[in-house]
């Protein structure tokens, strides 16, 4: 179980993220300027809507992506740009058709 905000309120949720991480193609050495993310998502109340991530440097938004869906599962693979930037955070966001939305960051 992951805690979630719902209107202000903090609350237990059946919200999973199963997998996040960054695959980086570019950075020092690299030859790419993209960086994939494959994320896999699951929410028992089959109401998922959209998977936001972004790459974040000095607690500053460098790239969003945002992949919507539904039911109560999802996965893919999302390319994130980090536009030479050396993004230290990666933030993946679930939310849900009612408005509900949970948040996972990682060190990247």
């Amino acid at each position: 179980m992951m805690k979630m905000e719902n209107n202000g309120v903090e609350n237990e949720s059946q919200f999973s993220i199963d997998q996040s991480t960054v695959k980086s193609n570019g950075g020092p050495g690299g030859s790419a300027d993209d960086d994939d993310t494959p994320w896999n998502v699951n929410d028992g109340t089959r109401d998922l809507e959209l998977v936001t991530i972004e790459l974040i440097e000095d607690d500053t938004t460098i790239d969003t992506e945002t992949e919507y869906l539904t039911g109560e599962s999802g996965s893919g693979t999302t390319k994130v740009k980090p536009g030479g930037n050396n993004p230290d955070t990666m933030r993946l966001t679930i939310g849900t058709e009612q408005g509900n939305e949970t948040t996972e960051e990682r060190d990247v």
